[in-house]
């Protein structure tokens, strides 16, 4: 069934460092099929739609390519790994930066923007995410929370003995 390649082909998640594959715990074929629905009757806030019901033969076969590149997308940033969050990756002098939730790979995620289509930034929001890696001794789920000076430092993630050193600075790649 179409189901069965979906699942097999594409909602499959992999232990740490590409290992065994297996059925995404987050990500599964009838949720798929509901937000697909959404996506393609209703679209989101940037009046976007994936144009597959839409009776023109054209419009459909785009769709069908927003849809590909879509999943394609998400099986780099979420199914792949099992997470629904942007995990803290990247190392910096062999340690995970708490301030990687700022940005990662020199990027400073608060400056981003894309147009009207951008958010305010709220100085005062705080944030968790929900998931983290799925390897022993990862960095914990992000976080994002205002604040700087002495009782702030975002310190670093020490894969060594699995714990978070809060008492001391630690700049991620932005500084």
């Amino acid at each position: 069934s179409k189901q069965s390649l979906m699942e097999q082909n594409v909602l499959k998640s992999y232990t740490a460092n590409g290992g065994t594959a297996y059925p995404s715990i987050r990500y599964n074929f009838d949720g798929f099929m509901q937000s697909l629905q959404i996506m393609a009757n209703d679209g989101f806030g940037a009046d976007f739609k994936f144009m597959l019901w839409d009776g023109d033969r054209d419009k459909f076969r785009y769709g069908l390519v927003n849809v590909a590149a879509f999943l394609a997308q998400a099986t780099v940033e979420a199914i792949h790994e099992d997470t629904c969050d942007e995990l803290n990756w990247q190392q910096v002098a062999g340690r995970y930066a708490i301030s990687n939730s700022c940005g990662q790979e020199g990027r400073s995620y608060q400056h981003e923007t894309c147009g009207m289509y951008s958010c305010i930034m709220d100085p005062n929001m705080e944030v968790t995410s929900v998931s983290s890696a799925n390897q022993v001794r990862a960095p914990p789920p992000m976080e994002c929370r205002p604040g700087s000076g002495t009782n702030f430092y975002a310190g670093y993630w020490d894969t060594s003995t699995g714990t978070e050193i809060k008492n001391t600075p630690y700049s991620n790649t932005a500084g």
